[in-house]
């Protein structure tokens, strides 16, 4: 297990180009660059969000997450195999804190690269940040520029339209962004993290009331079948509650195949191009 300077080592040899964060065997590994922003369409799921009391979720983009608090979510379960998405979660929450929803676009998103992960912008964020993750951006702030800690291989580099992330992530969505600040601002929330694969998570058989694994069904299991037995045996939920994936580019026969298989009982819902498979207790 790492500990905060050995993260912090780490990410500055990444954002200098001196460690090497891919492993071409495996997707993902423990230093596995940070998602930006989520590829999922949040907002037409985000009914499923809504008044669920605990949730267990992957970090990822740390999106999942922003948009549950809106959601009415104060207890928070989660897990990434990467060391460095928490850090970029409650860098994104201490941003809501301290930006206005303009400043928070300019500072994520901006066509104008050099606005991008500004120091101006991070001078107003890092108050509002733990001491752990205050640490961790200090040092890489501390010796880089803003754009090339954004720029490295600390994060990947998938292209985002603002328009579509907006699309995308109800808490950006007209006045929520304030609703979402006075939320992080007023209300007692937990956001407990863990470094691991789902099948080693230290959350396993606890009860939730939605279990928000994203898409990471394609990374961790040979088959289906093995996964119906993992989760059947270790994922516990409240009355009503349920657990949920994302499935990209999947054709209507091959989700109803995967749903006979994992939840013969479980309902699936169209997203554009994409699905979202629900188990419902």
């Amino acid at each position: 297990m790492y500990q905060l300077n050995e993260k912090i080592q780490l990410a500055q040899r990444i954002v200098r180009g001196n460690y090497l964060n891919i492993n071409k065997e495996k997707i993902f590994i423990e230093t596995s660059s940070i998602y930006r922003f989520t590829n999922e369409n949040i907002t037409a799921y985000f009914h499923h969000l809504q008044n669920k009391k605990t949730i267990l979720s992957v970090i990822g983009s740390g999106n999942q997450i922003l948009n549950s608090l809106l959601a009415g979510t104060r207890h928070f379960d989660c897990f990434d195999i990467s060391i460095f998405p928490e850090f970029y979660l409650f860098l994104q929450l201490a941003s809501v804190i301290a930006l206005s929803k303009e400043e928070y676009l300019t500072y994520y998103l901006s066509d104008d690269k050099n606005l991008l992960f500004h120091e101006d912008f991070y001078e107003k964020i890092r108050k509002n940040l733990p001491i752990p993750y205050q640490k961790f951006w200090d040092s890489l702030y501390s010796f880089d520029d803003g754009i090339d800690i954004y720029e490295s291989m600390l994060f990947r580099h998938d292209f985002y339209k603002k328009e579509e992330v907006i699309e995308n992530n109800p808490f950006l969505q007209n006045k929520n962004y304030e609703t979402l600040k006075q939320i992080l601002k007023i209300e007692p929330i937990s956001i407990k993290t863990n470094v691991c694969n789902i099948t080693k998570t230290p959350y396993l058989q606890k009860e939730y009331n939605l279990v928000n694994l994203s898409n990471i069904l394609f990374y961790y299991f040979n088959d289906y079948k093995s996964y119906k037995n993992f989760f059947e045996t270790n994922f516990k939920l409240y009355p009503n509650g349920e657990i949920i994936h994302y499935f990209y580019n999947l054709s209507n026969n091959k989700i109803e195949q995967f749903k006979k298989i994992l939840f013969p009982n479980g309902t699936v819902e169209n997203i554009k191009h994409n699905k979202l498979l629900i188990y419902k207790k």
